[in-house]
């Protein structure tokens, strides 16, 4: 016996993070300070930067985490942006599925996902991106009960 959400999620397609991703990552060095960081956050318009140690994806930087790691405590601007990022953040491959980033994403508790490709970071997915195909899934979940 089937219940309705089982049947519902097998009838929906999966949908790739690949497909979502609408811009290019925003990318910083890890050596460069905390001011650079939010001057290219700003100038992108964006919410995260993925911090790297030379090709490698070193750790992330989010508009809470300059809040409450830089402007509460009264760091410097100069101050290097490894000091404050989150180092090896939890991050999906591009072929990962919507529901899998969705479920990452309420497990750590954060808003900003890298999503990777062979080691190299495609973008970043938020947890807003989820809100219209949560809509979706709720109708669909629901038509499949009642």
């Amino acid at each position: 016996v089937r219940r309705g959400g089982e049947a519902a999620r097998e009838q929906r397609p999966a949908i790739r993070l690949r497909d979502l991703l609408k811009h290019r990552p925003v990318l910083i060095d890890s050596q460069a300070s905390v001011g650079e960081a939010a001057r290219l956050m700003s100038r992108e318009n964006v919410s995260s930067v993925l911090v790297m140690q030379g090709e490698t994806l070193a750790g992330i930087v989010t508009d809470k985490d300059l809040r409450q790691r830089v402007l509460a405590p009264g760091l410097d601007a100069g101050h290097a942006i490894h000091g404050v990022m989150t180092p090896t953040p939890v991050a999906l491959p591009a072929d990962a599925d919507l529901d899998a980033a969705l479920l990452l994403l309420a497990r750590h508790n954060c808003h900003h996902l890298p999503i990777v490709e062979q080691g190299q970071p495609l973008g970043v997915v938020t947890a807003f991106i989820g809100a219209p195909f949560f809509v979706f899934l709720l109708r669909t979940v629901r038509r499949s009960y009642w």
